[in-house]
């Protein structure tokens, strides 16, 4: 990836007299960006050191001394939050500027937790990283800086947008908020009868219990209910059917984007949902969702969901490792990738990742792979099937199953960033 030294603004992003020949270590595993700007950043004054990997940084920091570091998050060995874990058991004055591929607002708080001075998320131009250099090491060794307030700026919201408001008023938002204090189940009672399609009512709207060490908790148990359902079929004898339910716009510059009405999409997942039914998924059963950010993986989800099968997303630029141990941790049966992931220019491969990640894992039966990139990819007899092949014969209508309230409906892990990923347990209408 080549930089351009362009001032932003009329003015230079970062001279050489304003840095002094701060010494700076950047570690990240990705050779060419990280050379990138090494060329840029040396350009501007700064004195850059490389690391590939966080061991090669630990060991470069314990031999010399640094004004700051930049690091990205994943990377072998030793990651970018351990590696600014120790740099902080050890110093707490080296100014810490965390980079990363794959922000979340999570990441970017268990980051500045740890005491990261700056958090920048991938793709930026290398000016913003000098500019953010130069506010970390202010901040570093104390130095306050004077930021101008932007004057305050009041937009009033149409009277058309106000009268088509849930809440239309503060007044209206803080008499809702004391009735759901003082008279909880009556407030989410109506909000659910007004939100949802029951095929049951509950029996009661909330209870809980004691159950040592944990405390158990029930939402509008008794109640049935489907979510693919409330997503899309309660549309379908509306005027909302021939509206559009996604507009996906792609990563790519040039290729075409796609549109589904509530209509189209539900006929897509009610196809889907056959194949999975074909593949011998049923409710209970467990499916990693392993995609980039196209229209088939909301598909895989809501096609979960119609059948009461759990699904498991797990993001798309995680490592072949991470989607391992989520899919032994909840005891996935079918792995939904694609071929390939595009991101900020990028080809990610997903299926190598997937095929690295099944390596000796048994509960995985089948594999379905969504042809998105084109390229090329090793595909398993007997467990690999390819996404459009298996949607060409199947049929457009499939029934919901009806879900206990209870139910599980989802399990999304946590990042994993400070300590072992746990799977949270999302349930239907809990």
């Amino acid at each position: 990836m080549a930089f351009e030294d362009k001032p932003e603004n009329g003015r230079d992003a970062g001279t050489a007299e304003s840095v002094a020949k701060n010494r700076v270590l950047l570690v990240d595993d990705e050779a060419e960006y990280l050379q990138g700007l090494r060329r840029y950043l040396t350009k501007k004054g700064y004195n850059i050191e490389i690391a590939y990997d966080g061991l090669e940084a630990s060991e470069k920091l314990a031999a010399g001394t640094f004004d700051a570091v930049v690091s990205d998050l994943k990377m072998p060995k030793i990651d970018g939050m351990e590696l600014l874990r120790m740099v902080r058991e050890t110093n707490q004055n080296i100014a810490f500027i965390v980079i990363t591929g794959y922000g979340t607002a999570e990441i970017e708080a268990d980051a500045k937790k740890f005491g990261a001075n700056g958090y920048l998320p991938k793709p930026f131009a290398p000016s913003v990283l000098a500019q953010t250099i130069q506010k970390a090491l202010a901040e570093a060794v104390g130095v306050a800086e004077v930021v101008s307030e932007p004057a305050e700026q009041r937009l009033e919201p149409s009277a058309d947008f106000v009268r088509k408001s849930l809440v239309s008023t503060f007044e209206k938002y803080k008499e809702d908020y004391t009735r759901s204090i003082e008279n909880s189940d009556e407030f989410w009672a109506d909000v659910a009868e007004r939100e949802l399609v029951w095929f049951k009512k509950w029996d009661k709207v909330f209870e809980w219990t004691r159950k040592e060490p944990v405390w158990e908790y029930k939402w509008f148990d008794g109640g049935q209910l489907n979510a693919c359902y409330n997503c899309l079929d309660r549309h379908l004898d509306t005027p909302k059917a021939d509206k559009i339910a996604i507009l996906w716009e792609p990563d790519e510059p040039g290729e075409e984007a796609r549109t589904y009405t509530y209509k189209q999409l539900h006929a897509e997942v009610c196809k889907f949902t056959n194949v999975l039914k074909k593949h011998g998924i049923k409710r209970g059963d467990r499916v990693c969702i392993y995609l980039p950010m196209i229209p088939e993986l909301a598909i895989a989800m809501l096609a979960c969901a119609r059948i009461g099968a759990i699904h498991s997303i797990v993001f798309g630029g995680f490592s072949a490792e991470s989607l391992r141990g989520r899919i032994l941790d909840c005891g996935a049966k079918m792995l939904i990738t694609s071929d390939e992931g595009r991101r900020a220019g990028r080809r990610i491969p997903l299926k190598k990742n997937a095929d690295e990640s099944l390596k000796d894992v048994d509960c995985i039966e089948n594999a379905l792979v969504v042809r998105h990139t084109g390229g090329d990819v090793t595909m398993t007899d007997g467990r690999d099937h390819w996404w459009h092949e298996e949607m060409a014969g199947v049929d457009a209508a499939c029934e919901c199953e009806h879900m206990e309230s209870e139910d599980t409906l989802f399990i999304l892990y946590t990042s994993g960033s400070t300590g072992k990923p746990k799977g949270v347990v999302h349930t239907t209408g809990g």
